[in-house]
């Protein structure tokens, strides 16, 4: 991307109401606006950038009944039931389209005013790092509260929405490198005018930007990303039918067979991933993931380490690393990678349940030392079991499981007296744990 030097850089401190007019001035005059600090204040450096065009044919076109006999030859009847289109419009959005692209005279000058449009709420929606997943129909009816944040999938799905009812073609597009060369998840638009494209990026505020490794989304996957984001095993399945060559697709379907610890399946699924050609993070977040699953969290911590050394900013590698730390008993890392988890986006629901997890987190953790306890002494290792227990009741002193489990575990290394001894701690704690005496 070429950038055209158009005005001086102004050397000072700057007010938020100048630089407030700096924001409009780019964005309404296709510029782009650089902040840095510099010895004195404030350098803002104000320069143009021309549309970045990529010579490409559209995916086949796919909607209506084209759409639904395409997925009747992929889905049986009651999967078609479930599917969720995160592309489908409506009256009103039709009607939007066509007032925000009121005056236009070709397409390419309704895609910008289309962006124009989404920046503008894009420049004054502050983000944070929460959202939810939503549906172009949902961005929508989240438009005008103030109080809504946008992902960049939001700001993809509405704006290809907006930009087929105002008659341009336009597709989501999934980012796999940044143009500043980031390499995580993200989303854009993509619109069509014969045989070239141009990306479209409200989160970034860019029309034509110009990012590195991306790839245009048929109608069918964009509903396979949506569906394989969606809580459930069974909204998984579908999304893996529907698009099958999605790297980011089998990544969920990955995380849900570990999630319902169905870990041959996530075993045996972990080839196909690696063979899609996934990020080298998602290689050892997921290999990584695989081993926590089966109760190996050093090997775990070591493989999550260097996924977020590759990507620091994807919330579920703190997430799943702090799920390990929690397993070895260390509180005071968990906590720390949970709270590093909220400082990546996330969805609303997922934020609240790491904020259960920093609250609770000696619970937490207590729960993952007897979970290592129990897989360890069912696995015959019988010293690690009894580690693993004694971990669990030091970090939650009233757990009656914990006592009774390394009751268990001494009764079979020949410790009696220790065995009673936990034994009736644990029924004074649970009396309900005494009909399992003598079994």
């Amino acid at each position: 991307m070429q950038f055209l030097n158009l005005t001086e850089c102004y050397n000072a401190c700057l007010s938020l109401r100048f630089y407030y007019w700096c924001m409009i001035l780019c964005l309404f005059s296709n510029l782009n606006l650089t902040v840095c600090a510099a010895n004195d204040g404030i350098m803002v450096s104000i320069s143009q950038s021309d549309p970045a065009y990529f010579t490409m044919a559209p995916p086949n076109p796919c909607s209506g009944p084209t759409l639904l006999d395409t997925l009747r030859t992929k889905l049986t009847r009651e999967e078609l039931g479930l599917v969720v289109n995160p592309l489908e419009s409506d009256p009103q959005i039709d009607q939007l389209a066509l007032q925000l692209t009121l005056g236009a005279t070709d397409e390419q000058a309704k895609a910008r005013l289309l962006f124009k449009s989404l920046a503008s709420y894009a420049e004054k929606d502050k983000g944070g790092t929460e959202g939810t997943m939503r549906t172009a129909r949902q961005v929508f009816a989240a438009w005008n509260n103030p109080k809504a944040r946008l992902y960049c999938k939001d700001y993809a799905l509405f704006y290809v929405v907006l930009a087929r009812a105002a008659g341009i073609t336009a597709y989501e597009v999934d980012v796999q490198e940044e143009a500043d060369g980031q390499k995580v998840p993200h989303a854009c638009a993509a619109v069509f005018f014969g045989q070239r494209c141009l990306l479209v990026d409200a989160a970034y505020m860019r029309f034509g930007i110009s990012h590195k490794r991306f790839r245009i989304l048929s109608d069918v996957q964009s509903i396979a990303m949506y569906m394989s984001q969606l809580p459930g095993m069974e909204a998984s399945e579908i999304a893996c039918k529907l698009a099958p060559d999605l790297a980011l697709v089998q990544l969920n379907h990955f995380e849900k067979l570990i999630l319902y610890d169905r870990m041959s399946d996530a075993r045996e699924l972990l080839p196909v991933i690696k063979h899609l050609n996934i990020s080298p993070a998602s290689e050892c977040y997921e290999e990584g993931s695989l081993a926590l699953s089966e109760c190996k969290p050093d090997i775990a911590i070591k493989l999550l380490l260097k996924a977020i050394e590759i990507n620091p900013h994807e919330a579920t590698y703190h997430h799943r690393l702090a799920l390990a730390y929690a397993e070895e008993g260390n509180v005071t890392n968990m906590v720390a990678s949970l709270e590093k988890a909220l400082q990546c986006p996330v969805t609303a629901s997922e934020a609240d349940d790491i904020r259960k997890c920093i609250n609770n987190a000696n619970i937490v953790a207590a729960d993952f030392c007897y979970r290592y306890g129990y897989q360890m002494q069912i696995g015959g290792n019988l010293n690690e079991a009894l580690r693993g227990y004694e971990k669990a009741i030091s970090l939650k002193p009233p757990f009656a499981e914990a006592y009774f489990a390394r009751g268990t575990v001494r009764q079979l290394k020949g410790n009696a007296a220790g065995a009673a001894e936990d034994y009736n701690r644990a029924v004074q704690l649970n009396p309900e744990l005494r009909s399992r005496l003598g079994r």
